[in-house]
């Protein structure tokens, strides 16, 4: 991809770092930073990571594990905004920050874990002084009205890796959630994957999950599917009125 001149990003998993610790060596060596920052590609900007204290003091120095991307084409503007497997208070207040710092542009979350395939907030795998999804959705993703939409992998049910569903955030819209994982399929997924297409003309996103190994796409309703995509980034949530005790 990075010789390929490919806009590419990564974040690490619980099989990336030790849950225990939060420690990820190996990911750091491979995955760090300067890997993924030497593509060029007009309209896509790699904006920064948890660790450069670019608006303000950050807590630990992640290295790649935390990081965002600016996509300017045509008339969508979005701020990618990549988090660690169950991320804690830290992370998620720098990623405030950062869709603090970028108000014109709607947000597209993208983390490990978040639902699964019921479509509701994943429980497994507990991360000491992590949160677990429900907790990233109400501290960071509800308060935070721009976010419109949040991928994820992570789960699995035997050869079940897919779901979509929707969740209130404070301004009363919803947020998009969907997964994607196909680890539990045979050869280590048939090259399954999912991309997302965006339509702003017509308002919407296309879903569409296809195997380069195989051929083929995959039609059922968990596996292709359109998303409403409103393109004007809507304000954030203000309190107008607060009831006197």
């Amino acid at each position: 991809l990075t010789a390929a001149k490919i806009p590419w990003t990564v974040l690490p998993g619980n099989h990336d770092i030790d849950v225990a610790t939060g420690e990820g060596a190996l990911f750091d060596k491979y995955f760090g930073p300067a890997k993924y920052t030497s593509w060029t590609e007009p309209g896509v900007e790699f904006g920064g990571y948890y660790g450069q204290n670019q608006f303000g003091p950050d807590v630990s120095n992640r290295q790649g594990k935390n990081s965002y991307v600016r996509v300017n084409k045509g008339s969508v503007r979005l701020l990618v905004v990549n988090l660690e497997f169950n991320a804690p208070d830290e992370v998620l207040a720098w990623a405030d920050r950062v869709i603090d710092a970028h108000p014109d542009r709607k947000v597209l979350l993208v983390t490990h874990n978040m639902i699964h395939v019921n479509g509701d907030f994943s429980t497994s795998v507990n991360r000491p002084g992590g949160n677990d999804p429900r907790a990233m959705f109400n501290k960071l993703v509800a308060p935070n009205c721009r976010v419109f939409m949040v991928i994820n992998g992570h789960n699995t049910v035997g050869t079940l890796g897919e779901a979509n569903s929707t969740k209130k955030n404070s301004c009363g819209d919803d947020v998009a959630l969907a997964l994607s994982d196909f680890q539990g399929r045979p050869n280590g997924g048939q090259g399954w994957l999912r991309y997302y297409t965006f339509q702003p003309s017509q308002n919407r996103i296309l879903a569409r999950t296809y195997s380069p190994s195989l051929g083929t796409f995959e039609t059922d309703a968990d596996s292709q599917f359109e998303l409403p995509f409103a393109n004007t980034a809507p304000a954030e949530f203000v309190r107008v009125h607060q009831q006197q005790a």
